[in-house]
């Protein structure tokens, strides 16, 4: 990922905000800081003096705030790795299709 330059006192010291890495594998594997911030916010939404998570849940959807975020964060990064795959293959059938142009204007190719 490439590095984005910004001014991130405000987030960081003045709101006290957390920055948590989340890293996710090509399969949906997720890195243990990141479930674990997961699971704290789960807790903070189901609960019920200060619970910000208003969104009921049934059998046809997710059923829990934590399972419908990783759901969705799963899904993000396996979409993400199909694309690349996708972007490389299409980048590897343009690089054969030259160099079979380049061969067929040399005169090699049989």
């Amino acid at each position: 990922m490439p590095f984005h330059k910004g001014d991130y006192h405000d987030a960081r010291q003045v709101k006290r905000n957390q920055v948590v890495p989340l890293i996710v594998e090509a399969l949906g594997g997720i890195g243990r800081r990141g479930a674990r911030c997961l699971r704290f916010l789960a807790r903070r939404a189901k609960d019920r003096k200060r619970g910000r998570d208003g969104t009921r849940y049934s059998r046809f959807h997710p059923s829990t705030f934590l399972v419908h975020h990783l759901e969705r964060i799963v899904t993000a990064a396996v979409l993400s790795d199909a694309t690349h795959i996708v972007d490389g293959i299409i980048g590897l059938k343009q690089r054969a299709h030259d160099l079979a142009l380049a061969g067929d204007s040399d005169g090699s190719a049989a």
